[in-house]
């Protein structure tokens, strides 16, 4: 089973209730895969959520309603899941101040090599990501991880092969890098696929939903089988079209509520990646307890199960 998941680090914000929402899709990856079926669930945060209970409820009854169909799990998560200690900062704010948070030894990785990849092929043209300074850890993300503990084993290089697994994702770096692998096609720009980030404020009708979220997922099809992949776009877009959570007299609001069903559809592509043994993994090997990141492709798509640290 693959899993991916978009959570609001701190339960959302306090007065906005369109934001207190985490969001999860899965699919089982067999090899009988003609009625491949999308399970997805918008997880409504109550008081925020702070101590991620609801979240990892909703994680556990999916888990248990498949527990028959499934021999491991990869579970994508989009938040920073691993932090070495650092005595000098704070419990991590929704609102850091200057000098409260710091990147990780994984951020730092990522950032020299997409620097280096992007100068090489003429300039990042605005795929770059824009990386947040991973430590310290979300308290609601270590309240998650705890709940998920001892079922779950965060990715290390000793437990890459656990049989429940969780990695970290970011989805602005599978977009860059599915840039970088060719998979979006030159007529493609920065701005236009990223436009699903810059909805907030406005009402959307349904074809306008359609072709937001068809723009950014439709690529990642190199990550599964093609049909098969877009098959779970479509059964994704018939369910959220049909939420009435979003839905608001006909129209849907931009904003969170859709940035987190075309993040969640990343992590969950970074899941199969990973499983497939198509994907691709940042870390410092001198400092693999501060972070990874974990995305989708690599230079030589389906020859290893090897998880290499470079596109």
């Amino acid at each position: 089973m693959c899993i991916g998941l978009d959570i609001a680090w701190f339960g959302g914000s306090k007065n906005n209730k369109s934001s207190q929402y985490d969001f999860l899709a899965a699919v089982l990856i067999s090899p009988e895969t003609a009625n491949q079926k999308l399970r997805i669930c918008r997880v409504s945060l109550v008081d925020r959520d702070s101590d991620a209970r609801l979240t990892g409820d909703a994680i556990f009854e999916l888990l248990e309603q498949n527990k028959d169909m499934y021999e491991r799990v990869v579970f994508a998560v989009d938040a920073p899941l691993q932090a070495k200690h650092r005595h000098n900062l704070p419990v991590r704010q929704s609102l850091p101040v200057k000098g409260s948070v710091e990147r990780r030894a994984c951020d730092e990785v990522l950032s020299r090599s997409r620097i280096a990849m992007d100068k090489e092929a003429g300039g990042a043209r605005g795929w770059h990501p824009n990386i947040q300074p991973g430590a310290p850890i979300a308290p609601r993300i270590n309240a998650l991880i705890n709940r998920l503990k001892p079922d779950f084993e965060i990715w290390t290089p000793e437990k890459a092969g656990s049989d429940k697994l969780v990695i970290e994702c970011f989805p602005a770096e599978a977009i860059w890098a599915a840039n970088r692998l060719g998979w979006f096609g030159g007529d493609s720009s920065a701005e236009q696929i990223k436009s699903y980030k810059k909805q907030k404020g406005k009402l959307l009708n349904e074809s306008q939903v359609v072709e937001l979220v068809k723009k950014v997922l439709g690529p990642f099809e190199k990550v599964y089988e093609i049909g098969l992949w877009r098959k779970l776009v479509d059964q994704l877009l018939e369910s959220i079209l049909d939420d009435e959570q979003w839905k608001k007299d006909g129209m849907y609001p931009g904003g969170k509520m859709l940035d987190d069903v075309v993040d969640t559809m990343l992590c969950l592509a970074v899941a199969i990646a990973y499983s497939n043994g198509t994907a691709h993994l940042w870390f410092d090997e001198e400092v693999p307890d501060d972070g990874h990141m974990i995305g989708p492709g690599r230079s030589d798509v389906g020859q290893s199960s090897k998880v290499e640290s470079e596109c």
